[in-house]
């Protein structure tokens, strides 16, 4: 289980920045969406530490977000933190697809 989380977080982690939005949201101008693209942003810049951030506060502000939580757990699985992102998923709001 954790081999196979592990692995899709990996693939979701390199995976082309998909440009639609994740359910729940109302709109580019949500505060959630904002810091979601601001993640995706310092991302796709390389800018881990900042993602982290932005993605943290996208989940606080609509805890739908699975994009959300997809890539914040992949990247923990490339800090190594295997632990962590497995835990992410688990708290990921779409259990269907783990």
């Amino acid at each position: 289980m954790i081999a196979r989380a592990a692995a899709l977080a990996l693939l979701v982690a390199f995976a082309p920045a998909p440009s639609a939005f994740a359910q729940g949201r109302a709109g580019t101008d949500a505060p959630d969406q904002i810091a979601f693209n601001e993640a995706m942003t310092a991302l796709n810049n390389d800018d881990f530490q900042t993602a982290e951030r932005k993605f943290n506060d996208a989940i606080r502000l609509n805890n739908r977000l699975v994009d959300a939580y997809w890539r914040l757990a992949a990247i923990h699985y490339r800090a190594k933190q295997y632990g962590q992102a497995v835990e992410l998923l688990r708290k990921s709001p779409d259990q269907q697809n783990l």
